[in-house]
Order: structure tokens, then sequence, then C-alpha cells
């Protein structure tokens, strides 16, 4: 009963972090924006910061459904400011503003460089981040390395790209080859 138990428990929690991840399909976080940047109007000041610093087509219509900080208390001067998190009407312009921040690499606001990034669940968030620890390493090897949805490592070596379902395959894969020593 108790293994039934745990299962079930482990099919549901894996249901509602997808189904967390499927409602944030139109969000985007934006990084390093100062706080009170925004003054009272968080959706106007996101939508005049993409229309400034995003060299995206005159075409485009940016309706925000809407934008807030992350939740959490304000931090103090040392610490880095709370992500501002965007809800997009519209996917497809939300991809379109992610793809130009990520095509234009350096994005900065009020001489300071900004991020844009897709918005994820908790969960996927503590072990993308497990996988960026990693990627780091594998980069300052020289080698080619990425992180795909939900947490996957991907590495270019010579025989291919090749992609791996958690971090425990990867370093068996990879401590074999020597890549990841």
């Amino acid at each position: 009963v108790l293994r039934h138990l745990v299962r079930c428990e482990a099919a549901l929690t894996d249901l509602c972090d997808d189904l967390q991840n499927r409602m944030r399909r139109n969000n985007l976080r934006i990084y390093q924006v100062p706080e009170e940047s925004e003054k009272r109007d968080m959706a106007g000041f996101v939508k005049q910061l993409i229309k400034t610093t995003l060299q995206l087509p005159p075409e485009i219509n940016i309706h925000i459904e809407r934008a807030h900080r992350s939740l959490g208390l304000k931090p103090d001067n040392t610490a880095p400011p709370r992500s501002i998190i965007v809800r997009f009407q519209d996917y497809t312009v939300k991809e379109e503003v992610l793809r130009q921040a990520w095509t234009q690499k350096q994005v900065q606001f009020q001489g300071k460089l900004i991020y844009f990034d897709q918005d994820y669940s908790p969960e996927v968030q503590r072990k993308r981040a497990r996988v960026r620890g990693f990627i780091k390493q594998l980069k300052e090897k020289g080698i080619r390395a990425g992180c795909r949805f939900p947490a996957q490592l991907r590495v270019t070596l010579e025989t291919g790209v090749k992609t791996f379902p958690t971090l425990v395959e990867a370093l068996r894969t990879l401590g074999h080859s020597g890549a990841g020593e």
C-alpha cells in the first residue's frame, strides 16, 4: 500500500509540475531590472522597456495581460533585484520578444545588462540550476553545452550532439570519454 501511495504521489507531483509549466507558456522573466524602475505601472513600463531595448519589427503588437515582480521581500541594496514576470496575451509575441533578446545577447537598461528567459515552475528552475553549474564546468573546458527543457543536458561532441536526460547519465558517459572530469 505504501509503495502504491508513493508512486501515486510522484505521479501527481509530476502532473502538477507539468500543468504549472503549461500555464506559464505565455510568461517571460526579465532579470536584473532595478527595483522601483517601474514606478506604478508595471505593464506600461515593461511594454516601453521592450520597445526601447529590443529591435523588434514595428508591426509587432505587444499586448501584455499582466506584469509583476516575483514574489518575495524587496531585496536590500546588496542583493540582486527580483525578476519581472510578464504574461503576454499572444504566445507568438512572447516567443518573438524572447528570440530577439537572445539574438541581441547584450540587452541594456540604464547602463546595466538585463536578461530575458522563459518562466518555469520552481521545481524546473531548481533542476535547471543544477544543470547550469555542470554546463559552466564544461564550457570552461571548451566543450559546447546547453540545457533543453525541462532540465536535460545537451552536449556537442566530436561524434555529434548528445542529450542526457539526467546528470548522472551525463557524468557516466562524459567521464568515460574524459570530457566530464
